[in-house]
């Protein structure tokens, strides 16, 4: 989740934006009281409808910034050494510590 204000305002703002434009494209197409949603019509005013819209567009968008942010987070780095060294022989794992020979030494 968003930790600061700032990473909170990265989220919202988009989100209501894209609300603000789903309003407009929803409600440029059809009115509030011809919608029938589970075979139920709407029997409260166009503002209220309006508005309980905009804020569910709003929590659906916001939602989805949050999952995008949390996946855009960087993962930690995995250290490739000790989860080699952990299922590998330590020759493999450590292929500098081999006896191979010495090119500069005479002997």
């Amino acid at each position: 989740m968003p930790r600061s204000v700032r990473e909170w305002i990265i989220v919202l703002w988009p989100a209501f934006m894209a609300a603000c434009v789903l309003e407009i494209l929803v409600f440029a197409g059809f009115d509030p009281h011809d919608i029938h949603l589970f075979g139920l019509t709407f029997e409260s005013d166009r503002e209220t409808i309006y508005s309980v819209a905009f804020l569910a567009f709003w929590a659906v968008t916001t939602v989805s910034g949050v999952i995008t942010w949390i996946l855009a987070q960087p993962t930690p780095p995995i250290d490739q050494t000790s989860a080699a060294s952990q299922h590998t022989p330590s020759a493999v794992a450590n292929p500098t510590a081999t006896t191979a020979p010495d090119a500069n030494r005479r002997g």
